[in-house]
């Protein structure tokens, strides 16, 4: 391969490593921020779970509204698990199932981290073969 072949080879990989690192941080993001929304919904169900007692609480409607309800002590939830079909457990068992996908998706954001590194040292060792085109 001569010299100008190989560096738009090194510039065209570059720009695929470019946006394989932008789509590898894109879901870590979304992947972060279901945690974050997992972990806040593990408190709730923490926090009912320890009240002796029904709960006053305010549903948001929408449009800074807002409703006054009761959560009795012994509540049951429905979930929805996707499609369009919803489950109905106790606070205790989806306390379960919340703890085991916050497990998954922690495994899942440290591939995604070990991905971005990976990446990231790829585009670098690209950068490096542009900037000295005869250690490529």
């Amino acid at each position: 391969m001569d010299e100008n072949t190989n560096q738009q080879y090194l510039l065209a990989s570059l720009n695929a490593g470019r946006a394989q690192l932008e789509a590898i941080e894109q879901e870590l993001t979304r992947v972060d921020n279901t945690i974050h929304e997992f972990e806040h919904a593990l408190t709730t169900l923490e926090y009912l779970s320890s009240k002796k007692g029904e709960v006053t609480a305010m549903l948001p409607l929408g449009a800074k509204t807002f409703v006054e309800v009761t959560i009795p002590s012994n509540i049951t939830l429905r979930r929805d698990i996707g499609q369009g079909v919803v489950i109905k457990k106790s606070a205790a068992d989806f306390k379960k199932d919340i703890e085991q996908d916050i497990k998954m998706l922690k495994q899942i954001q440290k591939k995604l981290v070990e991905d971005k590194n990976n990446t990231l040292k790829a585009l670098q060792d690209i950068e490096n073969k542009l900037r000295n085109p005869q250690q490529a």
